[in-house]
């Protein structure tokens, strides 16, 4: 579970701000809204967003919008197919490197 307060951390309980609204964008990605909090002034969602090198970015940053490369997580199932996808291609290109080996 996540907890958000200017940085992402595990937290062993659930609570009320564990819960994230997930929205499933048009591109295939998903972005995650905080259910709980929200900016000050702007009244804005707090979304979950990563800069280039992993870290959290603040939920209230201009650039934590959901239109906004940072927020966009794909969803696990799209990722592992697509990795599995990528290891099955590899393997074809083995085994078809190999066979064609034996051949000669």
């Amino acid at each position: 579970m996540l907890l958000i307060l200017f940085h992402i951390e595990l937290n062993a309980r659930f609570t009320a701000e564990c819960q994230f609204r997930e929205r499933f964008q048009e591109n295939s990605y998903n972005t995650y809204a905080s259910a709980v909090h929200r900016g000050q002034r702007s009244g804005r969602q707090w979304y979950v967003a990563l800069n280039k090198r992993g870290k959290a970015k603040r939920g209230c940053s201009p650039r934590a919008r959901p239109q906004h490369v940072s927020t966009h997580f794909l969803p696990l199932e799209e990722l592992l197919s697509e990795l599995i996808g990528t290891k099955q291609c590899l393997n074809n290109e083995k085994k078809s490197h190999t066979a064609a080996s034996m051949n000669m």
